[in-house]
């Protein structure tokens, strides 16, 4: 933090251990939000969230601002406590709902509220992970004004809480949305409305980025973890087309791919578009994709114009024609080029400057990564090399997305080593690993995209 630390010490005397810190004044900004805390005195809102963690931590913010919160681990206690409040004289006047809780989710429990004759004026706002907003007309269709996502950012809850106050206006004139600028406005892709896509994807970064991207590009997406669960999706619902990571656990892209195609399957399309998302670039794995049945390929780490130009070429405004469009190439990612700890300005672009979004990202994936190593290096101890090559893999996927270029050619090498069986070579890229991981943090550390304001 730039300061200094120090001890004076003197036998029979005792120690004196002193420290000094810089700290700026206190911007504007923060001032003219410390000033609007007067908005959201003494307004009397209901916490329901399953986690006691996560109350406690959404108590103490909104307490600090003059509110009166109140909890209730799910949604009949929810129910009980909206109730109870209003036979008391003393209503809620807002109710901040988790949207996956054990006994209720959260939209179960916001059409259950918005039923209510005596309990439908509470304002309710949606507390969702992230990658969820995709779900926000449903939301909004049910009442909820607003929604804040996990992890909750101080100034994100304090701005949607204090619009879902202040606002007299009818609920369908109320809004969350944050005023657009040229880098956060959606990109337009011109494809036929309601169209409904499946994203198969087991790593969880690189999921949450692709459904971010496609909420961008203003499409909505269910997204699974692996072939299996794809398959079980597409025998239920009638999605208009598939976005298939190739190397996934239980069962991979091309076996899932087949069994699309496989008249015999339970799947409703046969004929779906898939497209694949991989990082791979050689002939073979493009012609064993080919054969498998796929149409077309989006490179990884994923681009906003490389998806949305596949998603045009498939999903155009008039239903079919689209069996002639030539699949595009997948070009050798020049992985091995001038490699940097942290490509910046590739994750920038990605991502089309959305520095919220990357921040997000980012903290998640230094946040998991320890649970990653620890699970990579047990697959090292008991000699499995499929589990070793698969964990691997997802590493080098979401270091590419996050633009950690040192990380993911050392997670390519242990990939490599895995799939050869020769261990000696991971266990060297694995110090590799680790010490690119250390480099990957120490460039982010001063990095605007973390500073501890964005929560």
């Amino acid at each position: 933090m730039g300061g200094q630390i120090g001890v004076k010490s003197q036998e029979s005397n005792g120690s004196e251990f002193w420290f000094t810190i810089p700290l700026g004044l206190e911007s504007n900004a923060e001032d003219a939000e410390r000033t609007n805390f007067r908005s959201l005195t003494n307004v009397r809102l209901l916490i329901v969230d399953d986690s006691s963690a996560s109350r406690e931590m959404l108590k103490g913010l909104t307490a600090a601002w003059g509110m009166r919160p109140c909890e209730a681990d799910g949604g009949l206690a929810a129910i009980q406590a909206l109730q109870k409040a209003n036979l008391e004289n003393d209503p809620f006047q807002i109710a901040i709902i988790d949207m996956k809780m054990s006994d209720m989710d959260g939209e179960t429990l916001g059409r259950t509220i918005k039923a209510d004759a005596v309990l439908c004026n509470t304002r309710l706002v949606m507390l969702a992970p992230l990658g969820s907003l995709q779900k926000k007309p449903s939301w909004d269709a049910i009442g909820f004004i607003n929604c804040v996502t996990k992890p909750v950012r101080r100034e994100e809850l304090f701005r949607h809480l204090s619009q879902a106050y202040e606002d007299e206006g009818s609920l369908n004139q109320l809004s969350g949305k944050v005023p657009e600028t040229p880098r956060t406005r959606p990109v337009h892709c011109r494809v036929r409305d309601g169209a409904r896509i499946l994203l198969v994807e087991d790593n969880s970064i690189n999921r949450e980025v692709a459904l971010g991207l496609l909420k961008k590009l203003e499409l909505n997406a269910d997204a699974v973890g692996n072939g299996a669960e794809a398959i079980e999706s597409l025998a239920l619902l009638p999605y208009d087309l598939v976005l298939m990571d190739m190397r996934m656990p239980v069962m991979d892209g091309l076996e899932a791919t087949r069994q699309i195609r496989n008249p015999q399957s339970a799947v409703l399309d046969h004929t779906i578009p898939v497209i694949a998302l991989s990082a791979n670039a050689m002939n073979s794995d493009r012609e064993a994709c080919l054969a498998a049945g796929v149409v077309d390929f989006v490179p990884k780490p994923v681009s906003i114009d490389d998806l949305r130009g596949a998603l045009e070429r498939w999903l155009p405004f008039e239903r079919g024609g689209t069996s002639d469009v030539p699949p595009t190439s997948l070009q050798p990612q020049p992985i091995d080029k001038k490699l940097v700890v942290f490509d910046r300005a590739g994750v920038f672009n990605r991502m089309m400057g959305d520095e919220e979004l990357i921040s997000d990202y980012l903290l998640s994936f230094l946040a998991n990564f320890p649970d990653q190593l620890r699970t990579l290096k047990n697959y090292i101890k008991l000699m499995d090399a499929s589990g070793c090559s698969l964990k691997a893999h997802s590493i080098k996927g979401a270091a590419a997305t996050l633009g950690a270029q040192m990380l993911q050619r050392a997670a390519a090498a242990i990939e490599a080593g895995a799939d050869s069986g020769d261990f000696q070579q991971v266990d060297r890229e694995m110090m590799e690993l680790e010490e690119a991981f250390i480099d990957f943090t120490n460039a982010l550390s001063g990095d605007d995209w973390l500073r501890a304001d964005r929560g």
